[in-house]
């Protein structure tokens, strides 16, 4: 398709961002639907302290790899998170053939 590997990286990152941030929204929705039989309005406040309280607490991991030998397309992510802490590392081979490694903390 004539994509430099930097540009299908970020292809793949955007295409994969709203799935997850998806399932994430649906799994809140279902713990959410588990633990409140009723809906009430919250004040600014309240929701606040919730969603600080419900992301102290997030955890997940995920990765891909994707491989094309044809196209020598080659791209990796990880992530984790565990509270307020998130590391995770991509990379990816550049037009040149060299390996291109990013490492990234948060918290």
């Amino acid at each position: 398709s004539g994509l430099s590997a930097s540009q299908l990286t970020s292809s793949v990152v955007t295409s994969l961002q709203p799935a997850i941030a998806s399932a994430v929204a649906e799994a809140l929705r279902n713990t959410q639907s588990r633990t409140s039989t009723s809906v009430s309005a919250l004040s600014p406040e309240e929701e606040e302290r919730i969603n600080a309280q419900q992301s102290a607490n997030a955890q997940y991991n995920y990765e891909y790899k994707v491989g094309d030998d044809d196209k020598q397309t080659y791209i990796s992510h990880k992530e984790a998170r565990d509270g307020q802490n998130v590391e995770g590392s991509y990379n990816y081979i550049d037009a040149t053939g060299s390996l291109v490694t990013v490492n990234y903390q948060a918290g």
